[in-house]
């Protein structure tokens, strides 16, 4: 449990470990490890992820295999990544949805998810902008955009 969290804070937070030190950054790898981590689908990752999956052992694919087949239905035949994002992925996986979406088109309830994520984006956007003077509205595939500034440019 501690490893598990430790690894979260390193995705909510950046580099925990060494600060620097050794090494200032994390790649691309551990931060999709972490986002498929976050939207709860590991053993997808482990088992139709080229990339997480290069980093699992022999013995750990053995065993997400043994789960999938005890387990069936819980666990997916591939990562959904529409789901990775919707949950609060730190990068964007546009190419993978793509080809995700290529496989197989989105269900209803990925759909939604998706419009829900949009929707929370958008609005975490207009609060910050709000703070700094600004909103930013992207509703019905428009975009506007107001704003003060102290020279009077922006409005």
């Amino acid at each position: 449990m501690m490893l598990d969290t430790v690894w979260t804070l390193a995705h909510n937070g950046g580099p925990i470990f060494n600060k620097g030190h050794f090494y200032t950054t994390y790649g691309h790898a551990l931060y999709r490890i972490l986002d498929v981590q976050r939207s709860g689908q590991v053993p997808e990752g482990v088992l139709f992820d080229h990339v997480i999956g290069q980093y699992a052992s022999p013995p750990f694919k053995k065993l997400m295999l043994e789960v999938k087949g005890r387990y069936g239905e819980a666990i997916g035949d591939y990562v959904d990544w529409v789901k990775v994002e919707a949950l609060g992925a730190v990068h964007k996986y546009e190419k993978d949805k793509q080809e995700q979406i290529k496989k197989k088109p989105l269900t209803a309830a990925q759909k939604a998810a998706q419009e829900a994520a949009q929707k929370a984006a958008i609005a975490t956007t207009n609060a910050r902008s709000r703070s700094m003077g600004t909103s930013i509205n992207a509703i019905g595939g428009g975009s506007e955009w107001s704003g003060w500034s102290s020279n009077g440019i922006g409005r």
